[in-house]
Formats: structure tokens, sequence, C-alpha cells
């Protein structure tokens, strides 16, 4: 399995349903291999929320550094 589909899988299965249950979502935005970067973008309802910057370290970044020891940085995309 890639380093791509390991993120997907992973967001699949261990974030984006908590995201989904609140009416968000979120977007692999792209992945780099090499070093361990994953780029992220928040959508929904997550994307214009006030508190979508604690969501984004508390949840998002939190899981991946934790839980994917391939994952060595993760941003958020300001597309």
């Amino acid at each position: 399995m890639s380093f791509k589909e390991k993120v997907e899988k992973f967001i699949d299965q261990e974030i984006r349903p908590s995201l989904e249950a609140h009416g968000g979502g979120i977007d692999v935005v792209g992945v780099a291999e090499g070093n361990g970067r994953v780029e992220l973008k928040l959508t929904g309802t997550c994307a214009g929320c006030p508190l979508a910057d604690l969501t984004f370290a508390d949840l998002v970044k939190h899981q991946l550094l934790n839980g994917l020891p391939e994952v060595k940085e993760v941003i958020a995309s300001n597309d």
C-alpha cells in the first residue's frame, strides 16, 4: 500500500466520520512520501467554523501524527 493510500485509509476510518457527524469533511490535497508531509483541507461546515484551527490541530493533525508513524508533518491548505 502506498503512503497516499495509507493516509487516505486512515482518514476514512479515523477522522472523516467525526467530521461528517457535524456536517464537515476533509480532502487530501497532497502527500509527499519522501518527507512524510501531508496537506489537507477542511470542507463543509468545518471550513467556515470559528474553531476550524482547533479541530485541525487537536483532531486531524494529532491523530495523523500519532496514528501513522510515516507522517512527519501535517499542514492545512489555504485554498
